[in-house]
């Protein structure tokens, strides 16, 4: 019995955290999709902040972090400088290298993302950039510590809303069906039929996540 309260107490929780990382995605995915105007990108920019302008972007990314697992590559972080002319201005922009290619054909791109604080592998990099544009008589988009504006995390709360979603899809599947509650050994061929589906998708919802958590800094 204890250890069923436990069980119960446990996927409780991590339902709970599922829940509240789904939320924080459906809020960004509202803040970036349109539907709320994000705050124009002037000045000195806050942490958490949606924001949205025109930028002259610089085409070469001034900062990489390739990541890898034992030598398998997760994913790469690639960080641009872009300027506000009228405000003599600089931020950096957190983007694929899509950004750098539309550059090339127009240095003026509309920026879109929100505002996230650099971590211990970019930090100190982009802080060196920042004091040789301050040397220069450029303003920082930032004070005290290092901001980016993340342009992928629309992109990111979008695959972790899906993520979720099969894995509470699956978990219902699993728990909340006949299916759930059958030894293996006297399953039906729709009892497999489910139990493989469900499956699948924490499979799936799992990677998506693990993914995301390993690029979300």
């Amino acid at each position: 019995m204890k250890n069923k309260i436990t069980g119960i107490i446990s996927l409780a929780l991590i339902a709970i955290g599922l829940l509240c990382s789904s939320a924080l995605a459906i809020k960004n995915v509202i803040m970036l999709s349109g539907i709320i105007q994000p705050d124009p990108i002037e000045g000195v920019l806050q942490r958490g902040q949606y924001v949205e302008g025109d930028l002259y972007v610089h085409n070469t990314n001034i900062y990489r972090i390739d990541h890898s697992i034992n030598l398998i590559p997760t994913g790469t972080e690639r960080f641009y400088v872009a300027f506000d002319d009228e405000n003599d201005t600089v931020y950096y922009i957190r983007a694929n290298k899509k950004l750098a290619e539309k550059a090339s054909d127009n240095p003026m791109q509309h920026i879109k993302g929100k505002v996230a604080k650099a971590n211990s592998d970019s930090k100190q990099k982009l802080s060196e950039y920042g004091n040789n544009y301050v040397a220069e008589g450029y303003n920082l988009g930032y004070y005290g510590e290092v901001l980016f504006i993340d342009t992928q995390v629309f992109q990111r709360s979008l695959l972790n809303v899906g993520a979720i979603a099969l894995l509470l899809i699956a978990g219902a599947i699993l728990f909340l069906s006949p299916t759930g509650r059958k030894p293996a050994n006297t399953f039906t061929a729709v009892d497999h039929i489910l139990a493989g589906v469900s499956l699948a998708m924490i499979l799936i919802g799992g990677i998506i996540l693990f993914y995301i958590i390993l690029f979300v800094f």
